[in-house]
C-alpha cells in the first residue's frame, strides 16, 4: 500500500493487476477521464457482486418465510433464469480464456485480478439464477435486492464497456487476442495483414499493438522476482556460513531454476503438445500396415479401405496442426525468455559496482545480450527433443522389432557407434564454444577501448600497432570458429549417415539371416515408414546436443554476470541545494584494487589485497572543485539529486 508523488494508490501486491489501482491524473485531472483496468476488475466487480452476497441472508429469510410452492412457469421467469445462466456462461468463458492464456503464454499474459474477477462473476450470476428460481418456487414477487443488484451491474458494465471502446479506438489491437478457436487454430486472423503486405509495403501504422503478454515490461517482473529470491537464498547461506553454523554450505544461485519457476506453465504446455505430436506420428505406420493388409486380402469389405484412408488423412492433419502450434508456442516462449534476459542484463549493467566492471566489461555485456540471450530462442524448439528424440527412437525400434524381429539389433549396433562418435564431438564442441566466447569478449573489449581512446591513438600514431593486436585476436577467434565448424560438420554428417546405416544393417540382416524371411511389400513399406520416423531424431541428435551445450554455457555466463557486486543505493545521500559543499565524505575507505568482494567496516586490508589504500577519509569539496576516488566503505553525501 503506497501513495506516490504522481497521486496514485495501489493496495494490492505487485503483479496482481496490470496497472495501478487509482490514478488521479487519468481519472480526475484530465479532460477525458477513465478508470484504470485494476479498478474495473477489482472494485467495480467486487463491490457489485459483494452487495448480493452481503444481502443473501436477508433474501433467504424472505424466501423461506413463505411455504407456498407453484409448479407453473411463465416465459418471464424462464427468461430471467436463462439470462442469468447466459451471463454465468460468459463469465465461465472469461475464466477459460484467462487459464488458456496462462497455459499458452505464461502467467504474465493476464493479471491474477482477471482470474479473480471471472470467478467472482461466475459464482454471483449462478447465485442470482438460484435466487430467481427460489422466488418463483415460493411465489414471491421480484425482490428489491435483485433489482438494485442489476442496476449496479448495469452501471459497472457501462463503465467497463466505455473503457474497452476507448482503448480499442486508441490502439490497433492484435486480432489474435479476440480470434475464435478455429481462427486461432488455422491462423486465419493473420490473413488481413498478409493480404495488406501483398498489396503494398507495410508501414508502422499498419502494425498491430503489441499484446500485453509480449511486452518485456510484463515479462521481466516475474523473472527478476525469482532471481532475487535465488540471490537472497545465497546471501542467507553466506550469513549462516559466516556465523560458522555446522553443516551449512554456501548456496549457488541458479538462473536455470529462476527460468523454470517463471515459465514452467508454458514449458509444460509445449511438452504436452510434443507428446500428442509423437503419438500422432506413429499412427500412420500402423494404419499403413492395416491398409496394405486390406489390399492383399480381397475378402475384406470396401468400407474398411475408406476407413483406413480416412484415418491416415485425419492423423496427418492432426499431426500438422499440433506440430505448428507446438513450434509457435516454443518460439513465443523463447522470445519471452530472451526479452526478459536482455532487460535484466541491462538493469544489472546500470547497478554493478566499479570493481565488478573490471571483470565484466562492455564487450561481455554486449555478447550476453546479443549472443547468449539469443541462444534461448534457438534452443526452445530443440529442448523437448532431448527426451522426445529418445522416446521416438525407442518406439520406432520397438515397432521395427515387432515387424522384423531380432534383425533390428544390427541397426542398434550401428546406432551405438554413432552415439559414441557424437559424444566425443559434443565434448569437443563444448571446449571450442567456451574458447570462442572468451576470444569474442576480448575482441569487443579491445575494440571498445580503442574507440574510447581514438584521439590518443591518432595523436601518437599507434594505428598499425593496435591494428595488429586486433588482427591477432581476430585470427585466434577465426581459428576457433574454423575448428568448431569442422566438428559441427562431422556431427551433422554422422547424423545424416546414421539412418542409412541403420536401414542397411537391419534389412541386410533380416534377408540374410534366414531363407524364411521374405521381404514382402507390407514389411518394406511399414519398415521404411518407421525408418523415416527414426531419421528425424537421429538427424537432429547432433544439433540438439550442440544447442544444449551452448545454452548451458550461456546460462553459466549469465549467472556469473548477474552475481556481480552492485552499488549500494544507500551509500550516497543528497545534500540541500543551498549547501556550499558539493561532496562530503565521512569515514570512507578507498582503494584501487581489492581481492575481497565483501569488505566490511571492520575489515583490515593488507598490502597484498590492495595496491593503493586510504583509510578513515574525511573529505569536503566545495563547488567547482574536481576529484576522483574509488571507495569500498563509509558514507558519501553530495549536493543535489541522486
Amino acid at each position: 500500500m503506497a501513495y506516490q508523488q504522481n497521486q496514485t494508490y495501489h493496495p494490492f501486491p505487485d503483479g496482481f493487476c496490470a496497472d495501478t489501482f487509482w490514478d488521479w491524473q487519468s481519472i480526475w485531472y484530465t479532460s477525458d477521464p477513465d478508470f484504470t483496468d485494476c479498478f474495473e476488475s477489482t472494485a467495480l466487480v467486487w463491490v457489485t457482486c459483494g452487495y448480493l452476497w452481503v444481502m443473501l441472508p436477508f433474501q433467504i429469510f424472505r424466501i423461506i418465510g413463505r411455504s407456498f410452492n407453484i409448479k407453473q412457469w411463465t416465459w418471464n421467469s424462464l427468461l430471467k433464469i436463462t439470462f442469468c445462466l447466459l451471463l454465468a456462461l460468459l463469465s465461465g468463458m472469461d475464466l477459460f480464456a484467462v487459464v488458456y492464456n496462462w497455459i499458452e503464454h505464461g502467467q504474465n499474459s493476464m493479471p491474477p485480478s482477471s482470474l479473480v474477477a471471472a470467478i467472482v462473476k461466475l459464482t454471483t450470476f449462478l447465485l442470482s439464477a438460484l435466487i430467481v428460481f427460489a422466488e418463483k418456487r415460493r411465489a414471491r414477487a421480484s425482490s428489491g435486492i435483485l433489482f438494485f443488484f442489476w442496476i449496479l451491474m448495469l452501471l459497472s458494465s457501462i463503465i467497463t464497456l466505455r473503457s474497452k471502446i476507448r482503448t480499442a479506438a486508441a490502439e490497433n489491437p492484435c486480432p489474435q487476442q479476440y480470434a475464435s478457436f478455429l481462427s486461432d487454430l488455422t491462423y486465419s486472423w493473420f490473413s488481413s495483414m498478409a493480404y495488406l503486405g501483398w498489396k503494398r509495403p507495410l508501414q508502422d501504422d499498419d502494425l498491430w499493438t503489441l499484446p500485453r503478454n509480449y511486452r518485456t515490461k510484463h515479462q521481466i517482473d516475474i523473472l527478476e522476482k525469482n532471481w532475487l529470491a535465488e540471490m537472497e537464498r545465497m546471501h542467507r547461506t553466506m550469513d549462516e556460513f559466516a556465523s560458522k553454523k555446522s553443516g551449512t554450505k554456501t548456496y549457488q544461485p541458479s538462473l536455470l531454476k529462476a527460468l523454470l519457476k517463471s515459465y514452467w506453465l508454458p514449458f509444460l504446455a509445449t511438452g504436452l503438445l510434443r507428446i500428442f505430436n509423437d503419438a500422432a506420428v506413429f499412427i500412420s505406420p500402423q494404419v499403413l500396415r492395416l491398409m496394405i493388409g486390406f489390399v492383399e486380402d480381397e475378402s475384406q469389405p470396401a468400407w474398411k479401405g475408406f476407413f483406413y484412408a480416412g484415418l491416415m488423412f485425419m492423423g496427418a492433419c492432426g499431426q500438422s496442426l499440433i506440430l505448428q502450434r507446438y513450434l509457435l508456442m516454443c518460439y513465443s516462449l523463447g522470445m519471452h525468455i530472451r526479452g526478459s534476459i536482455v532487460a535484466i542484463i541491462y538493469r544489472k549493467s546500470l547497478r554493478i559496482s566499479s570493481s565488478a566492471k573490471r571483470s565484466s566489461n562492455i564487450g561481455e555485456m554486449v555478447n550476453l545480450m546479443s549472443i547468449d540471450a539469443q541462444r534461448f530462442i534457438e534452443f526452445m524448439t530443440y529442448i523437448h527433443q532431448l527426451w522426445s528424440g529418445p522416446l521416438q527412437m525407442g518406439l520406432a525400434i520397438y515397432f521395427l522389432y515387432d515387424l522384423l524381429g531380432v534383425s533390428v539389433f544390427a541397426g542398434l549396433g550401428s546406432l551405438l557407434v554413432v552415439f559414441i562418435a557424437n559424444a566425443f564431438l559434443v565434448a569437443r564442441v563444448r571446449i571450442l564454444q567456451i574458447s570462442q566466447m572468451k576470444e569474442k569478449d576480448g575482441r569487443i573489449k579491445m575494440m571498445s577501448e580503442i574507440l574510447n581512446g581514438i584521439k590518443v591513438l591518432k595523436l601518437y600514431a599507434w594505428e598499425k600497432s593496435f591494428q595488429q593486436q586486433v588482427t591477432d585476436v581476430r585470427e585466434r577467434e577465426l581459428m576457433t570458429l574454423r575448428k568448431a565448424a569442422y566438428v559441427n560438420a562431422l556431427g551433422y554428417f554422422s547424423s545424416i549417415l546414421s539412418p542409412f546405416l541403420v536401414a542397411i544393417a537391419t534389412f541386410a540382416t533380416y534377408t540374410l539371416s534366414s531363407p524364411a524371411n521374405i521381404f514382402s511389400p507390407q514389411h518394406a513399406f511399414v519398415a521404411l515408414s518407421l525408418l523415416n520416423i527414426l531419421r528425424l531424431p537421429l538427424t537432429l541428435l547432433s544439433s540438439t546436443i550442440t544447442m544444449a551445450t551452448q545454452t548451458m554455457i550461456s546460462i553459466k555466463r549469465l549467472t556469473k554476470f548477474l552475481q556481480n557486486e552492485e552499488l549500494d543505493p544507500e551509500a550516497v545521500q543528497a545534500l540541500p541545494s543551498n549547501d556550499p559543499l558539493s561532496v562530503q565524505v565521512n569515514n570512507g575507505t578507498f582503494c584501487w584494487v581489492t581481492t575481497n568482494r565483501f569488505v566490511s567496516a571492520t575489515s583490515t586490508l593488507t598490502s597484498k589485497q590492495v595496491s593503493w589504500l586510504l583509510l578513515s577519509v574525511k573529505l569536503e569539496l566545495e563547488n567547482l572543485h574536481y576529484a576522483q576516488l574509488y571507495g569500498t566503505d563509509g558514507e558519501a553525501i553530495r549536493r543535489g539529486r541522486h
